[in-house]
């Protein structure tokens, strides 16, 4: 009304212009709001799909909620179960000016809304806020405001997320809980599917593990055998500077190189005399047998190639495919003289093993020939510290001699 108590006149719509009623910019209204959500969802799934492991997770759930909501700082406490308390786990950036305590304490109030209603809420009372963080300390600072979020997967509490600050110095919204909640929906999923791959892969491996043992038993002379490649892989692994990841290649691989037996017949693999050459071609064919059964577990070119490559030689006359030298890769060679090592000095029905010098000198012998020379001298410097490898293979007791195991 005006100041007369007469209404205004509106102006007529333009000529030609359809009237929008209130129900129509109300419609339209909505509608930006799903597309923009639609949008943010778009975004979270893309940021999301990329992930590798759950430390790789929790960092980028840090870095896509400031990017939704414009927060200038976040960090993610996880829920130490044996302690009741929430760890700081991952902060972006880590070194921003906020004073974080390493365990966050959350007040009674806010503690009993994470537990209770489990949704994303804003903490902009300067006793909470003091509450959470640390204080001003050595130039750090409380933040004017956070947004906390609660993360659950199937009802189990994973932590918080805390958003401290937003860039443009204002409040957080309802559209920023909004975001918060569909990242956290879609984090839900992801580690529901990671640990349910996660659950597959180990019985699917628990499996070949069961199979490779249901080879050895079956010629008591071979039992045990990929158990102690293994371990003396990765002996010589450690004693040549490899580091954790090619340590875990060695582990893994090590204990499956012989999968491929499976698809050798039993008349030959337990043979108790010298096999004809159709025999031995068939054995030849372990390697790309054991390569095809692996194929479908993705597993790293590293753990393919020693499945594939473990009978190569240094000079080019193993199989399957004739490599040499330094064409044979280097976690390859390894395997390969660990599995030679433990053929020699085991027994077979046709022949006694050898004993560990006698198999150490033609080790040695064959060096620049069958052998990396490089990972000869690794065995005999592993030699000189541990006397008479062959006795202490069969217990995990020898990584512990040889500085693997602690």
């Amino acid at each position: 009304m005006s100041r007369g108590g007469r209404r205004k006149k509106q102006a007529p719509p333009a000529e030609g212009a359809v009237p929008v009623s209130d129900r129509e910019r109300d419609l339209g209204r909505i509608l930006e709001r799903k597309i923009q959500e639609l949008s943010v969802l778009q975004s979270i799934n893309e940021a999301l799909e990329k992930l590798d492991g759950s430390e790789q997770l929790f960092r980028n759930i840090c870095e896509i909620a400031r990017h939704l909501c414009g927060a200038k700082t976040a960090a993610y406490y996880v829920y130490d179960r044996d302690n009741d308390a929430l760890v700081q786990h991952k902060a972006v950036p880590p070194e921003a000016g906020i004073a974080r305590k390493t365990v966050l304490r959350l007040p009674p109030k806010l503690r009993r809304r994470v537990l209770g209603e489990r949704v994303p809420f804003v903490v902009d009372n300067a006793a909470d806020l003091s509450a959470m963080f640390a204080g001003p300390v050595g130039g750090e600072r409380t933040p004017r405001s956070a947004l906390v979020a609660p993360f659950y997967v199937r009802d189990e509490y994973f932590g918080v997320l805390v958003l401290e600050d937003k860039d443009s110095g204002g409040a957080y919204e309802a559209d920023d809980v909004t975001y918060l909640r569909m990242l956290f929906k879609k984090a839900g999923i992801t580690i529901e599917n990671q640990a349910l791959y996660e659950t597959i892969y180990s019985n699917l491996v628990s499996t070949l593990h069961s199979l490779v043992s249901t080879i050895e038993a079956k010629d008591p002379y071979t039992r045990f055998h990929s158990e102690r490649v293994t371990r003396l892989s990765v002996l010589i692994g450690k004693e040549m500077g490899c580091d954790e990841a090619a340590l875990e290649t060695l582990r893994f691989a090590g204990s499956l190189h012989d999968i491929g037996k499976i698809g050798v017949p039993d008349t030959i693999l337990q043979k108790p005399s010298g096999l004809t050459k159709e025999e031995f071609d068939a054995i030849k064919m372990h390697p790309i047998v054991g390569e095809r059964i692996l194929e479908p577990l993705g597993m790293l070119p590293e753990e393919q190639s020693i499945i594939r490559h473990h009978h190569e030689r240094w000079d080019g006359r193993g199989y399957p495919d004739g490599l040499a030298g330094t064409d044979i890769p280097f976690l390859v060679r390894i395997v390969s003289l660990a599995d030679s090592y433990d053929a020699m000095t085991s027994d077979r029905a046709y022949r006694k093993g050898m004993d560990h010098a006698v198999a150490m000198e033609e080790i040695v012998r064959t060096a620049g020939a069958q052998f990396d020379p490089n990972v000869v001298l690794a065995m005999r410097s592993i030699c000189k510290r541990i006397s008479n490898i062959k006795m202490h293979l069969g217990s995990d007791k020898i990584l512990q001699m040889g500085g693997v195991l602690h």
